[in-house]
């Protein structure tokens, strides 16, 4: 249907007559006769303005079909929601994952940091040079030291043994190997 005839129809549809059509849009009768019979068409001012007064748009006015734009532009937006949805779906669960890694890992770091000292000897005694030395793993402010008489130097001493039990271990095995290779024990 060309645009003269779907002029037409509005108009009737809308019970203008040629007259009080062309009287709204502020032109002769003779103008909008020439549209109807398909003589002319309007232009795009006139069109926009027809438009307004029967209430539709400017490609209904001109039959111009976008159903298959309307159409595929739905389906892209329908496609790009899908991948948005499960975008944020795997970073929601790898957030998840992460928290709960997290919480297993600062778990197992503070069962690792528990004052297990009851639970292993924390009194030694080394002898060097036939000298005694009295070695005890002591906890202060969260940090393990050894502490011990070192008759050489006239006193006590207090050596760094780390944060965890296994530092202290780990220092120990080695205070212990150092007795030993300088021909003392350890018991």
């Amino acid at each position: 249907m060309g645009i003269g005839n779907k002029i037409f129809e509005l108009r009737k549809k809308n019970n203008f007559s040629q007259e009080q059509l062309a009287e709204k849009m502020e032109i002769t009768r003779q103008t909008i006769s020439k549209w109807e019979l398909g003589e002319t068409s309007p232009d795009l001012k006139q069109a926009k303005e027809l438009s307004k007064i029967f209430n539709i748009s400017l490609d209904e006015l001109v039959n111009n079909d976008i159903s298959n734009i309307v159409i595929t532009k739905l389906n892209n937006t329908e496609n790009a929601v899908r991948k948005t949805t499960r975008t944020i779906k795997i970073l929601v669960i790898t957030i998840y994952l992460l928290i709960l890694f997290s919480s297993i890992f600062i778990t197992i770091h503070f069962i690792t940091k528990k004052d297990f000292t009851s639970e292993f000897q924390t009194e030694f005694t080394c002898i060097i040079d036939n000298e005694e030395h009295y070695i005890n793993v002591d906890l202060e402010d969260g940090k393990y030291y050894l502490t011990y008489n070192d008759s050489g130097n006239g006193g006590i001493m207090k050596h760094p043994a780390g944060n965890t039990l296994i530092d202290v271990y780990e220092t120990l095995k080695i205070f212990k190997k150092f007795v030993i290779n300088t021909g003392g024990t350890c018991k």
